[in-house]
């Protein structure tokens, strides 16, 4: 039990980032294999009224411990054009919806994306089935 500050940032304060850390954030494996990443295409656009630019991305992951398996991440990348220095992202995972499932677009900005974007940060879209 913490009966005052002292004592809080003694020992629980820790406790509580470790907690964090471990169940938030996550870990990262030792063994985790590089990724190098290749732009496919830039492209200038608006997303509603904001200059951006678009980057179309593909991760190559090094596969030299297995190499029989080719991982390549494919991802979009959305910053404001008017950037000077890395921006803050969010990254959202999609997927490859079947056709029937009547899924609008991704390329659709929604209320998030401009919030971000009006805000000076970016936005990512990392297609999950390409890992």
């Amino acid at each position: 039990m913490v009966k005052d500050a002292q004592l809080w940032w003694a020992t629980r304060r820790n406790e509580r980032l470790e907690d964090f850390d471990r169940e938030v954030y996550g870990r990262l494996p030792e063994n985790l294999p590089a990724v190098n990443w290749e732009v496919i295409e830039a492209i200038m656009e608006k997303k509603e009224s904001i200059e951006v630019i678009t980057k179309k991305l593909v991760g190559h992951v090094d596969n030299s411990l297995y190499p029989s398996v080719e991982v390549d991440i494919e991802m979009t990348l959305t910053v404001p054009a008017n950037a000077k220095q890395a921006v803050p992202i969010i990254i959202q995972f999609s997927f490859n919806w079947p056709v029937w499932f009547n899924r609008p677009a991704d390329t659709e900005t929604t209320e998030w994306q401009t919030l971000l974007l009006e805000k000076g940060w970016g936005f990512a879209t990392l297609m999950a089935v390409s890992i």
